[in-house]
C-alpha cells in the first residue's frame, strides 16, 4: 500500500513531529501555525510594540515616541496585524478629543514571555560558546 505524504510548508517542514501544518491548496501556509507566529511575531517591530506595552496600556502618540524608529506606516500595520491576531486590543474614548488606547492582551503577553525566555536560552548559549572558545584558545596557547 503506497504511504501518503503530508505536504508541509517550509516553516514546519523540520518541526513536523509536533506541528499539524493541514496546508489549504489555495492559502499554502495559512494553516500552519508556525508561519502564522512567523508572520505576526518574527520581527523586530512586533516585538518592541509588545515590549514598549508590557509595562502599560499607550495612547498611540505615546506608543509612536517610545517605538520612534518605525515609520508611521508601519507602526499602524505593526498595531493592526497585532490586532488581528489578538496580541494587543484597542480601546476607544469619544471626547474633545477621541483617543485610542493600546493594550497588551493575555496572548499578547505569553508571547512576549515566550520570547523573553528564548533570549534567556541565547543568552545562555552564548555565554557557553564564549567559555568554549576561552578554553580552545587557551589550550593553543
Amino acid at each position: 500500500m503506497p504511504r501518503t505524504i503530508q505536504k508541509q510548508c517550509k516553516d514546519c517542514h523540520i518541526a513536523q513531529q509536533w506541528v499539524d501544518c493541514q496546508l489549504d491548496e489555495q492559502e499554502p501556509r495559512s494553516n500552519c501555525p508556525l508561519s502564522i507566529y512567523n508572520k505576526v511575531i518574527w520581527n523586530k517591530r512586533s516585538l518592541s510594540v509588545l515590549l514598549v506595552l508590557r509595562k502599560k496600556p499607550l495612547r498611540y502618540g505615546i506608543l509612536k515616541k517610545n517605538i520612534d524608529w518605525i515609520s508611521e506606516k508601519m507602526l499602524l500595520t505593526t498595531l493592526t496585524i497585532l490586532l488581528d491576531h489578538w496580541c494587543i486590543s484597542k480601546t476607544y474614548h469619544d471626547g474633545k478629543q477621541p483617543i485610542s488606547i493600546y493594550t497588551l492582551t493575555k496572548l499578547g503577553k505569553d508571547i512576549l514571555d515566550a520570547n523573553i525566555a528564548l533570549a534567556h536560552i541565547g543568552q545562555h548559549l552564548k555565554q557557553k560558546k564564549e567559555e568554549t572558545n576561552q578554553k580552545a584558545s587557551l589550550q593553543s596557547s
